[in-house]
This record gives structure tokens, C-alpha cells and sequence, in this order.
């Protein structure tokens, strides 16, 4: 799993509004023999080339691998995700339903009656559109699916998962 971050201005709005240090995250992947990154980006779930994403984005990132992970398991995730590719962009969470989670939880410090910030989706909404995270989330079964890039790490790291060097 690679925790990315970015120099560009939606990078660091995601980066600063999450308090996070990771703006992105996505799958590196072995394709036929060949290194691909699978994500969610603007034109949706898709895979591309380890050196065209590299050179689409130039995002500085942090790899993490699952321990113990076992030939079945990755074909799982594997199964999984390639159902997913082609799946929309979710432009709603990032645009509109993150920010409202993040401002009622800093406005909820402040009130006697807390408000909820977010709202689930359908099981049926869920598969229609992903952001970075959801993707990740979902492909790799947590328990709770609309989350940060920071969350995503922090899920990762309890499961632990390590460092790539």
C-alpha cells in the first residue's frame, strides 16, 4: 500500500483539512510481470504503469505491506480489485461529506448536544463511486470503509504492517 502526499494545492487542502501527512494512497501492483499502481483518481478506479503514474503525479510516498500475506489472500485482493476498476471517482465525499465530518467533530468540541457529521451510505451508493481510501478499505475488508489517507495508515499500522525500505 503506498501513503502518498503531493506538492500540488488539492494535496496539501487534504493534507491540512485531515491533519494528515498523507494527501493519497493507492495499490502497487505486479501485472503480468510488470509494476502498476491501481487507484482512484479523478477519471475513477484504474491502473496505470508504475512510470506513468510516476510521472502523472510525482508523489513522494511511504510503502506499506501487509505481514504474513499469503498467495491466496493477495488473489483475493487481487479478485477484488480489478471488480472495482472502471468505478467513479467519489467527488461527493471528497467534496462535500469529508469537510462536513471534519468541521462538525471541531464545532462538536464546543457543544453541549454533538451532531453526527456524517452520513453512511447505501450498501447500493457504495459501489458506485470510491475515493483513494474507500478503494483501499474496501479491496483489503476494514471494517469501516470512508476514510482519510491518515486513517487508512493508521488501520494498517494496527494491523501491522511495515515500513518497505
Amino acid at each position: 500500500v503506498l501513503f502518498c502526499v503531493g506538492d500540488g494545492v488539492l494535496s496539501k487542502a487534504i493534507t491540512t483539512a485531515t491533519q494528515s501527512e498523507f494527501s493519497h494512497v493507492a495499490h502497487f501492483r505486479i501485472i503480468n510481470g510488470k509494476p502498476f499502481v491501481v487507484d482512484a483518481q479523478k477519471n475513477g478506479l484504474t491502473a496505470k504503469s508504475w512510470d506513468d503514474w510516476n510521472k502523472e503525479f510525482n508523489y513522494r510516498f511511504v510503502p506499506l505491506r501487509e505481514p504474513n500475506l499469503t498467495a491466496l489472500k493477495l488473489a483475493t485482493y487481487n479478485e477484488k480489485e480489478f471488480d472495482l476498476l472502471g468505478t467513479r471517482y467519489d467527488y461527493e465525499s471528497l467534496g462535500y461529506r469529508h469537510p462536513k465530518k471534519i468541521i462538525t467533530g471541531i464545532l462538536n468540541r464546543f457543544r453541549k448536544n454533538q451532531k453526527e457529521g456524517w452520513k453512511e451510505r447505501t450498501d447500493e451508493q457504495e459501489i458506485k463511486r470510491l475515493y483513494c481510501s474507500e478503494h483501499i478499505a474496501t479491496v483489503r475488508d476494514f471494517a469501516e470503509k470512508q476514510l482519510t489517507p491518515q486513517e487508512v495508515f493508521t488501520e494498517c499500522m494496527l494491523r501491522g504492517y511495515f515500513e518497505v525500505k
